[in-house]
């Protein structure tokens, strides 16, 4: 191993290892003015390849407007057997679904769920999921996956798999074991299903599942046959807290599941359910795309964001608002077309609002929002609709929990790592949110010296302005190379966040640009709006065009193949600015413009050389995609080499796969003299 890619290892490993927020909660004390803060931090471990999750505690005291901190705890608690958890502060209760072998397992065997159920006098009881019968695995994913006790800590809501009948040979004689088991079907073994798509293909037909904490009866909410994926269910507050009903996102399945993941397109609707009658009544239509349900404290308000559930998957979303006494909608802020002032609010991108997001007034939401390159907490008025920033740093935050009018949040940059951060709420929107540094950032050599700004460009006069953000390393006598990092999607966005690539580049002494061109997420519907049918143009114009090397990561190469093989054809024809009908037949017109707006027919302008890193189960942009591109190249006599990472999917996310994809890369990038010396 040479030195150069000793140190790029090293640099790795020494960000790798610094811990991330990943959620927190605010626990009231039995003294007045006193609360306690649970955060939860995740953190790779190299050596054997896995992300450790840990809890640690803050203990404050509110003063009027101000917070100190009185202690914290001396050691963390490994939790990275714990999945979910779900806390009633009201009850005492908590529940969390784990993961683990079971102890008299053989080597070998799968991990399996369990349901703990705590009290504040330790372990009430644990539920096996493979027991409970009436439903299967419940889903883990952020996508679908919801886990949450009612307010009395005797119900408990998660989203599971539908229990499906076995299936056999026809030629296996498997007669049901008892009178409540049903026979296998037979000559069913290969009936293909659909699934969900991409890191969600275990996500067929979820179910609303409704266990009672003291006998474990389960209960399965149907809402019908068309609608499938119930998502993000959450409890109806009503007096006594006893989770009688439940609201949830009801996703459309006809004619076909499209994939969900990165895509806010699809189709479903706010349904309200009522246990034990099994009614399920709609909230909204169906022919938009509607999520993150959230009550108010009181139970009279719920708010949700809506995109449309067609058109570029990633969308400015509306903030609505149903008034729950009469269920009449409300648009609390629509979608923002384009700033009205510079550096004015432009609008919602953000996937999900925090589960806590309210204050206790019930008047006012937070949230973390894309504004520009940046991420910050933003204030909403619900009554007025008036929107402000109440973050007091440039970076990106992420508010993980609101309540006793305490704010919890992660602050971080490009130049530093994360801190968790406490605000208190102040009444109405003309005070300032006074912010308290909790947990401070972790030194490391990684960010000594490192630098950023944000770039702005405006192409044309009065065309759509984009930015990029410029990552300096530390000041050495020569000129650093530069490294053009460009998103992916193309409706994304690459915030100023304490985000290991571009960290890690810049402490290896290379400059990195993080382009977020015409079409990215955070700048306005318009700039959305102005990509599809120029992609594959305009935002190539936007990046800079000479390379010594390069290095794609499971690219798009050829949109006309992707049509058939992604699980998002519509993304395709949407994106080259084509209707999307999946009744209708393919045309040469059609596909001769797919074509066009493709990569591949460029392939022979190639001069760097080009490093194709490709995730074997990526399901969102296929390995053909990348070996087509690779295979092209190589016949062309061309400086290529191709990685394939068995197991991983569109991010290749794992520990070990993610660390082998930078080294190669930083190497591959100093081989071609694209480095510091």
């Amino acid at each position: 191993m040479d030195d150069y890619t000793k140190r790029a290892v090293e640099v790795f490993r020494e960000c790798a290892r610094i811990p991330l927020l990943s959620s927190a909660a605010v626990f009231s004390h039995r003294d007045e003015g006193k609360y306690e803060v649970l955060s939860k931090w995740n953190q790779r471990e190299l050596e054997r390849g896995k992300k450790v999750a840990f809890t640690r505690s803050f203990f404050l005291e509110k003063d009027g407007g101000r917070i100190k901190k009185l202690a914290s705890s001396m050691f963390q608690s490994d939790t990275s057997n714990q999945i979910k958890v779900s806390h009633a502060p009201p009850s005492g209760m908590r529940a969390v679904l784990v993961k683990e072998k079971p102890a008299n397992g053989k080597p070998g065997d799968e991990s399996q769920q369990y349901i703990e159920v705590w009290s504040g006098e330790g372990l009430e009881k644990t539920v096996a999921v493979a027991d409970l019968k009436k439903h299967g695995k419940i889903h883990e994913d952020t996508h679908f996956g919801s886990f949450h006790l009612s307010a009395n800590g005797q119900k408990l809501l998660f989203i599971a798999e539908r229990e499906k009948p076995k299936r056999s040979s026809f030629f296996k004689k498997t007669p049901a074991k008892s009178e409540d088991e049903k026979a296998p079907v037979q000559g069913a073994e290969y009936v293909a299903e659909d699934d969900w798509g991409e890191q969600l293909t275990s996500v067929v037909d979820p179910v609303v599942v409704v266990m009672s904490v003291r006998s474990e009866e389960c209960e399965v909410v149907e809402i019908g046959d068309d609608v499938s994926g119930e998502r993000a269910g959450v409890w109806v507050p009503e007096e006594g807290g006893g989770g009688g009903e439940v609201v949830c996102v009801g996703w459309e399945n006809r004619p076909r599941k499209l994939g969900f993941v990165y895509c806010l397109n699809r189709p479903s609707a706010l349904y309200h359910m009522h246990l034990g009658s099994g009614k399920s009544t709609a909230l909204t239509g169906k022919d938009d795309c509607v999520f993150s349900p959230r009550f108010s404290p009181h139970g009279d308000k719920l708010v949700y964001f809506q995109t449309p559930g067609s058109g570029p998957h990633r969308s400015c979303a509306a903030l609505k608002m149903i008034n729950w006494s009469n269920k009449q909608i409300v648009t609390v802020v629509d979608v923002v077309k384009r700033s009205s002032t510079v550096g004015g609010f432009p609008g919602f991108y953000s996937t999900w609002l925090p589960e806590r997001c309210w204050d206790d007034a019930g008047k006012t939401i937070f949230c973390s929002e894309n504004w520009g390159s940046q991420i910050r907490v933003v204030q909403v008025d619900v009554g007025s609709g008036e929107v402000r920033g109440v973050s007091n740093k440039e970076g990106a935050w992420s508010v993980m929990c609101v309540s006793h009018d305490l704010i919890v949040a992660q602050h971080a940059s490009l130049s530093q790592t994360p801190r968790l951060m406490v605000g208190v709420v102040s009444s109405g929107m003309s005070h300032d949110v006074t912010w308290t540094e909790i947990s401070p950032p972790q030194v490391s050599m990684v960010t000594e010296g490192v630098t950023w700004k944000v770039l702005s460009f405006t192409p044309d006069p009065g065309s759509v302005p984009y930015e990029a953000i410029l990552v300096k390393p530390r000041p050495s006598p020569t000129k650093p190379p530069l490294a053009v990092y460009p998103h992916g999607g193309p409706h994304g966005v690459i915030p100023a966040d304490f985000l290991v690539w571009p960290v890690c580049l810049a402490s290896l002494g290379t400059a990195v640009l993080l382009v977020n061109y015409r079409g990215s997420t955070g700048y306005g519907q318009d700039s959305i709006d102005c990509l599809p049918g120029k992609i594959g143009r305009q935002d190539v114009d936007d990046v800079q065009d000479f390379y010594k090397a390069a290095s794609v990561r499971n690219p798009v190469v050829d949109m006309a193949g992707m049509r058939v093989t992604s699980d998002i054809p519509d993304w395709t024809y949407v994106e080259c600015g084509v209707t999307f009908d999946p009744a209708t037949p393919p045309n040469h017109e059609d596909v001769a413009k797919l074509l066009r707006h493709s990569p591949i027919v460029h392939a022979h302008k190639i001069k760097a050389g080009v490093l194709v890193l490709l995730g074997a189960d990526d399901r969102r942009c296929p390995p053909s995609q990348g070996q087509f591109l690779y295979h092209t190249l190589k016949a062309m006599g061309k400086d290529t080499r191709l990685h394939i990472y068995p197991g991983e999917c569109h991010p290749i996310s794992s520990v070990h796969c993610d660390a082998d994809c930078f080294v190669n890369t930083a190497v591959w990038m100093h081989s071609h003299g694209c480095s510091a010396a």
